[in-house]
Formats: C-alpha cells, structure tokens, sequence
C-alpha cells in the first residue's frame, strides 16, 4: 500500500471523526490546538503511574495546518507535562514522514508491530514501528 492511499485514509478518517474529536478531546487533559472555535490539532497521550510509561496514542494536525509547526508544539507541551522519570511508546507507519519527526525528540525504533485493525479493515497493511524515548 502506497503512502498515497494511507494519506486518502487519514484525511477520511480524520473527517469523520471529527466530531468526535471535537467533543471528547476537549474533554480530556490532551494538548489541543485550536483555530477560534475548531479543533485543528492534538496529541493524545496517556500516562501509566504503575510502571513509569506514558503512550502517544495519536497526534493529529488539521491538514491546512500541515509544515506549521504546530505537531511540534503539541508533541512539546505533551511531553513536557509529564512527571520524570518516564518511558514514552508510540506506534507509527514506517513508511511516512513520522519516524523522522519523532526521531529529532530523540525516539529511537523499539520493534515491529502489527497493522492497526482500522487500516487493515480498509485494506492498508503496511508496516508499523514500535518507538521509546527515555525521559529523566
């Protein structure tokens, strides 16, 4: 599956739920960027008390918003509101621009994982990294 049929993917998806995000991200502690009254990006991340770990569940930026820095200051504020020490996970496609992004914060390849079930019930499989970040 070419990038260009992930992209087509992520922007429908991002479509339809926006919605969703609209309500329940703002519910939530995430970073959330807006543009007056729309939501137009975040970085949803959680943190597990019990073994030191937080997870980047997903960083999402309006595509207008693309190239603006803005995934990076949602990355930063995420990241910078979390207690010390902590073992921060993220899953992305090896294939996109992601990898490189999350490297410049100084994440580094932790495995192979398995193609998230949405992508793989629209017919993407393509291949995913596991990704750590020690932070002290």
């Amino acid at each position: 599956m070419d990038q260009v049929a992930l992209g087509k993917f992520i922007t429908g998806l991002a479509a339809r739920k926006e919605p969703y995000w609209k309500e329940a991200v703002l519910g939530e502690s995430w970073p959330v960027a807006r543009s007056g009254t729309n939501v137009v990006g975040f970085c949803q991340i959680a943190r597990k008390e019990a073994d030191q770990s937080a997870m980047i569940g997903g960083l999402y930026v309006d595509p207008e918003y693309h190239r603006t820095g803005l995934g990076r200051r949602l990355v930063d504020t995420a990241l910078n509101g979390l207690n010390r020490p902590v073992t921060v996970y993220l899953d992305v496609a090896k294939d996109t621009d992601a990898p490189a992004f999350y490297r410049r914060y100084g994440f580094t390849p932790d495995g192979v994982v398995e193609t998230p079930q949405p992508l793989r019930d629209s017919g993407i499989n393509i291949p995913f990294i596991s990704m750590k970040l020690e932070l002290s």
